[in-house]
């Protein structure tokens, strides 16, 4: 993470060509554009209770290996836990006034950079918990 961003997108410098921004980031995908306080706080919520939903849908009895079991509890907790960061760091965004712009953007890059990065651990944890049960199932059948 080299913390140069896309003045136009708050998005990673990486991402772009000759200044045009090629990488949308997954909040910017959503039907509608996320652009004030409030949509930044309602998508966050969206996103939170998601996860939570996430959480207690979580079988363990699809699992046999308790470690897996364990892991899995806490990757899917530790995603509920970063929802609710990302959630009230709208709240903050919200108080930095007109004069404060540049933290304001800051933020907003840390926020969209942040969530990409819980979005992809929680892919990662689904594709584990599916890993694991396959494994578990394969295991029984031996």
């Amino acid at each position: 993470f080299s913390g140069q961003f896309c003045w136009r997108c708050l998005g990673p410098s990486e991402g772009h060509v000759f200044g045009n921004c090629v990488a949308p980031s997954l909040e910017r995908i959503a039907a509608k554009p996320v652009s004030s306080c409030l949509d930044l706080w309602d998508a966050s919520q969206i996103s939170l209770a998601l996860a939570k939903s996430e959480l207690e849908a979580f079988e363990p009895t699809d699992l046999k290996e308790e470690q897996d079991i364990k892991v899995i509890r806490q990757g899917l907790m530790l995603i509920v836990q970063c929802r609710q960061f990302l959630k009230w760091i709208c709240v903050y965004d919200y108080l930095h006034t007109d004069c404060d712009m540049a933290k304001r953007e800051y933020l907003r890059f840390l926020k969209e950079h942040a969530a990409t990065l819980v979005q992809s651990f929680s892919e990662t944890i689904k594709k584990e918990a599916e890993r694991a049960k396959t494994l578990g199932c394969e295991r029984v059948k031996l």
